[in-house]
Order: C-alpha cells, then structure tokens, then sequence
C-alpha cells in the first residue's frame, strides 16, 4: 500500500505489521479479510482496476498468512454504485462476504447482502458498553438466522 511506503510514517507506527497479522491469523477466533492495495474508492475506477486491486491486496494477505482470503471490506466503506457487477467480481475471486460502513442489522443472507454487509465500528473512543449494545444487535441477528439460542452468544459479551 503506498500508506505504509514509509517505516516511519504515521500509519506505519499505529498499523499491525505483518508479524503482528501473521500471529493474529493463527487465532482460531480471528478471520482476516483484504482492504486493497491502495486504499483507494472504487468508485472511479475501471472494472480492471477494481480486479488488480482485489487480486493483488488478497494474494499478498494470502501469502504472508498461508491462508485463504474470503473476507473483504470496501475502502472508505463504500459499496461501489457504477454499472461494474461488484458481486461478481468478488464472487469469482473466491470472496464470500465483503462488509460497508452502512450501518444496520442482517435480516437475510441473500447474495445481494453478503456482499454489501453492514459493519460494526470501533474506534479508541468506542466505550465497553456500547461496543456491547452493537454486538447484541449483531448476535441477535445472527441467532435469527442460524437458529442459535441468544443465550449462547452471551459468552463472547461479556
């Protein structure tokens, strides 16, 4: 990414570097996904760019880990509204979720919804209790549409 050019720059010095994301993938509890190369919106761009972009920020994740890459999230969070079929791209690059900045909860698991999930934000400020009222939105949803009792989510929240 041309954020992390330099060892010395800002977002090198609060950004996980690939020892930290090497030994994050290896938690059983942890899924990482792909962000693209540049961190740019895809928006504008051709539907080969979008391409080079996804291929390249998933093979590059995928190397370093030893894992697949099925996750991704749009930068900026934006969910692109040209006449490029996004869906399809992702889908034939083997992705099986991509998540925006909407917010909102997940009612169906359509194609449609997969790829344009909403996404539950944190940030340093994000206090405990919040960060748990997002979650049990999330978790509810999901027990919905698993058919998993809430009650078995409650571990993770507290």
């Amino acid at each position: 990414s041309k954020y992390m050019k330099s060892e010395g720059n800002i977002s090198s010095n609060i950004s996980l570097n690939w020892d930290n994301i090497i030994e994050l993938s290896r938690n059983p509890l942890v899924t990482l996904g792909c962000h693209g190369v540049d961190h740019i919106s895809l928006q504008n761009l051709t539907e080969e760019e979008i391409k080079r972009d996804l291929i390249e920020s998933k093979k590059r994740i995928e190397l370093k880990i030893g894992k697949p890459v099925i996750h991704y999230s749009f930068p900026f969070g934006i969910f692109p509204q040209s006449q490029i079929k996004i869906r399809d791209i992702l889908e034939y690059q083997g992705f099986t979720t991509a998540v925006t900045s909407s917010k909102g909860n997940i009612n169906t698991f359509s194609r449609e919804v997969r790829y344009n999930l909403p996404r539950l934000t944190l940030h340093s400020q994000t206090e405990m209790k919040e960060f748990r009222a997002q979650s049990s939105n999330i978790f509810n949803s999901l027990s919905r549409l698993y058919s998993i009792p809430t009650l078995a989510w409650r571990k993770y929240l507290n």
